[in-house]
């Protein structure tokens, strides 16, 4: 990898500077539930849809006033959406009490006080919507959120072509269900025309069942509704575990010095270098309530001339790093007792 020469140090710990002075601009607050008290009026579907969770709202009245903060029912309910919730009240009928601890880990993703809606809960809501049952039961059934963020949300940078096949399958192992190994809804709906790609690598390409291609017009209408929009994909990134996914999944290291591209253009281009990569991350991590700024570091061995800039955040007061603004990309590093001494993101 290449790194950012002497005279760009300035720039970059400027950037640092300006960035963790404005831990509070722009921050998300809570969508209103139109399933509680003080929500939207009812239409004819969402009055239908209070009746059709009426389970839920007596067992779980969290959960039914967090589905009501989906951005898909914010406006009004259509049959689809309604469909989807039917589908819904029917999957946490089946098994209650799993249901609920599913959901109690979801709820824990991000700050409820600070965050629009809980972004697990959308996810397994598209599954629902998309017609995707059986792939829903077996979420439920065996839910880890890294499952349930490859089954829905795009995955690009598994299925770059250039790649071997064999790394490929590695980097697949990781969005597999639990005890399959052939398990139908893995990747194959996560919105990402380039899935295909990956099919043709595997050796069981029928047990994906890939729903999409390059002429299916809805298929691509429902990738732009749900990724084209740069404001409703910021409000969705609302944790840092949601953040790194999607940077991890989606953003390439693209070499160039200093700061160059907006954070509308790096989530246009998927593009960037460590620089704005971590402006994106550091924007993204203070809407969700997060302190967080720009550190930049010298890699183990080197001169500060070769800075490398990373994201240090904070949960619970203690030190986190997020790593992706290179062409492995690290993740998320801690929690770390200091910054002095941690050879994590120094090993270059």
């Amino acid at each position: 990898m290449k790194y950012v020469q002497t005279r760009e140090l300035i720039g970059l710990l400027v950037l640092s500077m300006l960035i963790a002075g404005c831990a509070s601009f722009d921050r998300t607050q809570p969508n209103i539930s139109i399933l509680s008290a003080g929500g939207s009026p009812l239409d004819d579907n969402a009055a239908s849809a209070e009746r059709v969770l009426a389970a839920i709202a007596e067992r779980n009245a969290l959960l039914f006033e967090e589905l009501g903060k989906l951005p898909e029912l914010q406006d009004s309910i259509n049959d689809r959406e309604l469909a989807a919730l039917k589908h819904f009240s029917m999957l946490y009928g089946e098994n209650t009490a799993r249901f609920d601890l599913v959901f109690s880990q979801m709820y824990r993703i991000g700050k409820p006080e600070v965050r629009k809606y809980c972004t697990p809960l959308q996810a397994l809501f598209w599954l629902l919507e998309d017609g995707q049952l059986q792939p829903a039961r077996k979420i439920v059934a065996h839910y880890s959120l890294e499952y349930l963020l490859c089954a829905t949300w795009p995955t690009p940078n598994l299925y770059d072509i250039s790649w071997p096949s064999g790394k490929i399958k590695k980097a697949a192992k990781g969005c597999e269900s639990t005890g399959s190994k052939t398990n139908p809804y893995i990747l194959t709906h996560s919105l990402d025309l380039a899935g295909y790609y990956l099919l043709k690598e595997t050796d069981d390409p029928e047990a994906f069942e890939y729903g999409g291609d390059d002429n299916d017009s809805n298929f691509m209408h429902i990738k732009t509704r749900r990724w084209g929009n740069f404001k409703a994909v910021v409000d969705r990134l609302n944790a840092p575990v949601l953040i790194d996914f999607y940077e991890r999944h989606n953003l390439r290291y693209d070499y160039y010095l200093g700061a160059r591209r907006s954070n509308r253009t790096v989530f246009e281009s998927k593009r960037a270098n460590c620089v704005d990569t971590t402006q994106f991350t550091v924007y993204c991590l203070q809407r969700a309530g997060y302190r967080a700024e720009g550190l930049s570091v010298p890699p183990e061995g080197r001169t500060p001339a070769d800075a490398h800039l990373v994201t240090k955040f904070y949960v619970r007061g203690r030190i986190f790093i997020m790593d992706n603004g290179r062409s492995d990309p690290q993740g998320i590093a801690g929690p770390l007792n200091s910054i002095e001494g941690t050879p994590y993101w120094l090993n270059y």
